[in-house]
């Protein structure tokens, strides 16, 4: 069989090609190589991103290239900017290029930006003559002025998960979007913002709730709207009579998922059962969630989540429920489970559909909150995607001896599949004084590289010279987050340098002289964060020691936030 070799390719081929790797190992493989691929690499239009790549040099050879060369720059018409596992953090970028050199910008991403990159792209938003898509990402501190900059107008699509949007959207001139995910919404609002953005095709809102509902104009209630093919709202905190009062505006929905925790009667599958029929036609997948509280089992709420398995639900639709009962609790939702979240509470029964499987329910669930309780009890659910497991409450259980009870870990192995865990979170829990199962957990988490905890409980498990464990955490932990345990004591900045020299990525809270200690003796430290309770005086003098180590490192301050925060990246390549 002949062979092709790969510069014999023709180019059609190989644009196909270059379109899943990151311009900046096209660039660095392929440019001044000859004469036909370093036209060709100019010619494609490209998304920079600096995540993933751990290389600082090529990141500053590419911009380099970027600077000086205008058909470089006129084919970028994505910019994802991140301080999250990259060598090159935002402000290095910000620092050589202004946004307005970009004339061909369609979409902004910003992930994990400090108040100073903000700073720094806010005043620039609107003046981008051809951006489309905005998306701000993992980043919780509220901005007042985040409407204000952005150019609503020309946006197609709105992605900020994390923002409260402060201004109306009554206010907003948002006739040309299409797509939109916003943290929260009053019914207000929403009618609103239906009844202007007739372009809409996708909304995803985090909170719905009813204020100022008797506000609105029965102009915007009456309208419907007929773009609208997708409608994700994760909590809506109203009554069931405003959710189909809303839902009656959208005739051609195709998808909708929703949680909703506010009224028994929204519980009525009779009722869904209609208005489906009548006004959601084109509905072909529904996703939900029907929380009540104050349960009582001889108030008829049982026979109504049995009524949503009739044959109107997993015949005609194929939308299979089942639920869940507390003593002073229901919830019913679709399988399968449609949400990455989950809280498993104990001493909740839950009744299976005996139509479909139920092994495979939660596999869509990532991440999962366990009440310590479920360690001692046998399990009906079972989780095998799970990528970040957190405990609440006390976590281990003691018989009248005093002793560690036997089999918690053999009951959480039963609920969970261990091997996919990435992030322990341990902060919320009641230390105990026994570590024996959390022993076992460690070494049953064979991909488990980030830890949340307190350093209280952290340095307890190590005050009994326990050196394997102190060994099996040194070389699985990468990340750790102690933040809210002030660590100000030289012993304590050693000891933590010498069970976790393999740390990465580091967050916790101290004084200016721990961090530069933490720099020093923490050799594969590449991202920490702290929030610094030092003097004014001494947090001044900080960066410039930092600058005197013989690293190749960036450092930031946020000044706005109390206590300070300082953010160092440590280039080790």
């Amino acid at each position: 069989m002949s062979t092709t070799k790969f510069e014999f390719l023709p180019n059609e081929i190989l644009l196909q090609y270059f379109r899943y790797l990151n311009i900046i190992d096209i660039f660095y493989s392929f440019d001044q190589l000859n004469h036909r691929f370093n036209s060709l690499i100019r010619t494609i239009p490209f998304c920079l991103n600096f995540q993933n790549i751990q290389n600082k040099f090529q990141c500053e050879e590419f911009c380099q290239k970027l600077s000086a060369d205008e058909t470089i720059r006129s084919h970028l018409y994505s910019l994802y900017l991140s301080n999250a596992n990259t060598s090159y953090p935002v402000h290095l970028f910000l620092s050589k290029f202004p946004l307005l050199q970009f004339d061909h910008l369609c979409s902004l991403t910003l992930h994990k930006i400090t108040p100073n990159n903000w700073k720094c792209i806010r005043t620039k938003l609107s003046s981008i003559p051809k951006l489309c898509s905005f998306q701000m990402i993992d980043y919780s501190r509220q901005l007042d002025d985040l409407i204000f900059v952005l150019p609503i107008s020309k946006l197609q699509t709105l992605i900020i998960p994390d923002q409260l949007v402060l201004m109306p959207i009554s206010f907003l001139h948002c006739t040309s979007l299409m797509h939109v995910s916003i943290n929260t919404c009053d019914l207000y609002d929403l009618f609103i913002l239906l009844n202007k953005a007739s372009k809409l095709n996708y909304l995803k809102i985090e909170y719905v709730n009813d204020r100022n509902m008797e506000l609105v104009d029965s102009k915007y209630i009456d309208n419907s709207v007929s773009n609208l093919r997708t409608l994700h709202i994760n909590q809506f905190l109203s009554k069931a009579h405003y959710l189909f009062m809303l839902l009656k505006r959208t005739p051609n929905l195709e998808n909708l998922a929703i949680f909703h925790n506010k009224d028994i009667n929204c519980i009525n599958a009779y009722e869904w059962q209609n208005f489906i029929t009548s006004s959601l036609p084109h509905l072909k997948n529904f996703k939900f969630q029907f929380y009540v509280n104050f349960f009582s089992r001889n108030n008829g709420v049982e026979q109504r989540l049995k009524d949503f398995q009739s044959s109107f639900w997993f015949i005609e639709h194929h939308w299979y429920t089942e639920y869940i009962i507390s003593q002073t609790s229901a919830l019913i939702y679709t399988i399968p489970y449609s949400f990455d979240k989950f809280r498993l509470q104990p001493f909740i029964d839950r009744h299976y559909n005996e139509l479909i499987g139920h092994l495979d329910t939660f596999n869509n669930v990532k991440d999962l909150t366990l009440h310590s309780q479920k360690l001692t009890e046998k399990s009906q659910f079972y989780f095998s995607n799970i990528v970040c497991l957190s405990f609440e409450g006390t976590y281990v259980t003691y018989d009248v001896d005093n002793q560690v009870k036997s089999g918690e870990l053999k009951y959480l192995q039963t609920m969970i599949n261990l091997s996919n865990i990435k992030h322990l979170n341990l902060f919320d829990v009641v230390r105990s004084k026994s570590k024996d199962v959390f022993e076992e957990l460690f070494q049953s988490t064979t991909q488990l590289s980030s830890l949340k905890i307190k350093y209280c409980d952290l340095i307890y498990w190590f005050d009994d010279d326990d050196d394997e464990l102190c060994k099996y955490l040194n070389k699985i932990i990468k990340k750790l987050d102690i933040s809210r345990s002030l660590l100000n004591n030289s012993d304590q900045l050693k000891q933590l340098c010498e069970i976790f020299s393999n740390l990465e990525q580091l967050k916790c809270f101290s004084n200016a002289s721990a961090a530069l200690l933490l720099i020093k003796h923490l050799p594969k430290l590449t991202h920490l964060k702290v929030h610094l309770y030092s003097e004014d005086d001494q947090i001044s003098g900080i960066k410039e020691e930092i600058e005197k180590l013989e690293l190749d490192t960036t450092a930031e301050f946020d000044n706005d936030n109390s206590p300070k925060i300082l953010f160092v990246w440590i280039n080790r390549n």
